[in-house]
């Protein structure tokens, strides 16, 4: 598919759900489970099409009171999905517990949405039943904004807003501007990067890596190219995803997929186009350049030595073997900032959600960038400071220029 199309599985059953998505052969569509398939077959049903890979819209369309709501949110997060909702006439306040709730303990959550009116809901019923007598239209604008102004504010002084299309001959995806006045004051001294998905691109090392450990437990032969959520997070969170789930095994999936990459998938990565120059501009304007990842720090060393980019870096820090815990992001940046750097005055660079997570866990304002797996809707709602399309746009973020 070229774009996510999300199918219904409007089913009532799990034989009848699954005997549907036999047929999507070689495919992974993105899925809405509704109330029905969820109410008969429970939360089983979510992690089981979860584990098959696909991406899943929870549509529940949660409405009650906030803390009920954000218990549940919670609970619903757990399940890994993707995409949840609620009704938006249960008031900013039930929103924003709803967004409390979703949140995980590493920072990251499901994309939320609202539902402003019902399509079965019409004027005459919204006077006659609800006794809402404003217009329609002005309702749901009205709940729109409310929606909108549950959401947790932008960070740090950076502006969060896309610019217009004219805006200097940029992107409209690109660059989000920082505030009147507030330019001046942002300049950085010290940058953190992101590895994979930033600096270089390691998409046929990674998914292959991935696959092979997959393929090996008997989880399943997967198309490489299916496997792009393996790029950023931390292993031991995304193998649940495709039907890893004890310990032992998400352990044994992470040696299989280590043993892959440290024979050839390492070599499989790539430089992004200018990077060289890119960083090479940073260090000569004074800036402190590091490295944050949540690859293994040996890992990460040799990848950079090998394209002759370490020499840019001051330090280059990440996850240490056998210590899962140390491949929490925000862990990551703190212990890169402990080498070097000005903790006051550093920004995190990064091209998914768990960057933008990671880097406001450690306190950082995040730039996120479009040229790596995340995109600008998983950057946005993560809360990211700021977004550049390009390694252009990223510079001018960095320097203010």
């Amino acid at each position: 598919m070229g774009k996510d199309v999300i199918v219904a599985l409007d089913f009532d059953s799990r034989e009848k759900t699954l005997a549907f998505l036999d047929r999507f052969s070689g495919e992974k569509p993105f899925v809405k489970i509704g109330m029905e398939l969820f109410y008969a077959e429970g939360p089983s049903i979510v992690r089981e099409i979860r584990a098959r890979g696909h991406k899943i819209f929870l549509d529940l369309k949660l409405h009650d009171i906030p803390n009920t709501v954000k218990k549940a949110m919670a609970a619903l997060s757990s399940l890994d999905v993707d995409m949840v909702n609620l009704h938006a006439a249960g008031t900013k306040a039930m929103m924003t517990a709803a967004l409390e709730g979703l949140t995980r303990p590493d920072g990251t959550r499901p994309m939320l949405i609202a539902v402003t009116q019902l399509t079965s809901t019409d004027q005459e019923r919204m006077e006659r039943e609800l006794l809402i007598e404003r217009p329609i239209e002005e309702v749901v604008l009205q709940y729109a904004q409310n929606a909108a102004e549950a959401r947790p504010r932008a960070r740090l002084g950076l502006h969060r807003r896309r610019p217009p299309d004219h805006a200097g001959g940029r992107s409209r995806r690109g660059v989000a501007p920082l505030r009147e006045g507030v330019r001046g004051l942002m300049r950085w001294n010290t940058i953190l990067f992101d590895l994979d998905g930033t600096v270089t691109d390691p998409k046929v090392g990674i998914t292959s890596a991935a696959a092979y450990a997959l393929r090996t437990l008997g989880l399943g032969d997967h198309d490489p190219d299916t496997l792009t959520p393996f790029i950023g997070p931390p292993l031991h969170l995304i193998f649940p995803r495709y039907g890893a789930q004890s310990d032992e095994q998400i352990d044994r999936a992470t040696d299989l997929f280590r043993e892959y990459y440290a024979r050839q998938g390492w070599a499989e990565n790539i430089p992004y186009p200018g990077m060289a120059a890119f960083l090479a501009a940073l260090r000569d304007a004074g800036l402190t350049l590091l490295i944050a990842t949540s690859k293994p720090e040996p890992m990460a060393v040799r990848i950079l030595e090998h394209f002759d980019l370490a020499q840019y870096f001051t330090a280059i820090c990440g996850s240490q073997p056998g210590n899962r815990s140390s491949a929490d992001k925000a862990a990551v940046i703190r212990a890169a900032l402990g080498r070097a750097g000005d903790p006051a005055r550093a920004v995190m660079v990064g091209d998914r959600c768990y960057d933008v997570a990671g880097g406001h866990t450690a306190g950082l304002p995040v730039v996120g960038v479009l040229y790596g797996y995340g995109g600008h809707t998983e950057l946005a709602e993560a809360g990211a400071d700021a977004i550049a399309a390009n390694l252009t746009e990223l510079k001018d973020i960095l320097l203010g220029s």
